[in-house]
């Protein structure tokens, strides 16, 4: 201090600038990463939800007294029509037999599996 007076300090303008810059960084990677972050959680619950199907899809094939494929495939693309997956125009159900299995799955926009379920098909004669 000179002569009891303080000398004031201002801040320079590339220092002005840099910490401008340092702000708008971080808010672009706090923007990012929110965005991340949504669609993290839109999968999630379209994944959730196609579960839902499934669980709901198994314990009405287990009700029937003999189900066959076709009323199996039948029950689950009745759980996939109402359930909010259906409205979604991206998300597409899928039933067919591959290798003595019936597969059944709800698949995203791009062809990915969301989740799946796979059925032994018995044969006429293997009844047990």
């Amino acid at each position: 201090m000179k002569n009891g007076k303080t000398k004031f300090r201002f801040f320079s303008m590339v220092e002005m600038v840099c910490a401008i810059g340092v702000l708008v960084l971080a808010g672009g990677a706090f923007y990012s990463a929110s965005g991340a972050m949504g669609k993290y959680k839109d999968k999630l619950l379209a994944r959730n939800e196609a579960n839902c199907v499934l669980d709901n899809s198994i314990e009405r094939i287990s009700a029937e007294k003999a189900p066959g494929a076709g009323l199996a495939g039948k029950i689950f693309l009745d759980e996939f029509a109402k359930s909010p997956l259906s409205q979604k125009a991206e998300i597409k159900a899928l039933c067919e037999i591959r290798n003595g299995f019936l597969l059944l799955g709800i698949t995203d926009g791009k062809g990915k599996r969301i989740a799946e379920l796979k059925i032994k098909i018995r044969e006429r004669g293997d009844e047990k």
